[in-house]
């Protein structure tokens, strides 16, 4: 689950993501829109460097897992800046198989 949904986001990969995504969520985060979000992140903070698992929250029911996402991008005097940004996923038994119910960058 952890890696499924990791690198669906770095490489780009919505049947990857949409393998761990609860039925009401897939039909609300589509492929178009799974690209227009990726798209959105490209423009605003550039390319996902890297990304790295750094736990889960002790939550009831829910399990939340969170990982630190190294973007970078060109400055606009060719400098390369990098900026860290924390990722949510919320996961909850749904018919009896983990399943993804929220996510997003904090």
């Amino acid at each position: 689950m952890r890696r499924c949904r990791a690198e669906s986001l770095s490489g780009k990969k919505y049947e990857l993501l949409k393998e761990v995504l609860a039925e009401n969520l897939q039909k609300e985060f589509t492929p178009e829109a799974f690209s227009q979000s990726f798209l959105q992140l490209q423009n605003t903070l550039g390319t996902i460097h890297s990304f790295e698992y750094r736990g889960e929250l002790k939550t009831p029911v829910l399990k939340t897992l969170v990982w630190k996402v190294c973007f970078r991008r060109t400055g606009s005097d060719d400098s390369v800046i990098e900026q860290e940004i924390l990722f949510r996923a919320l996961i909850a038994p749904v018919h009896g198989e983990s399943r993804v119910i929220g996510f997003g960058f904090l």
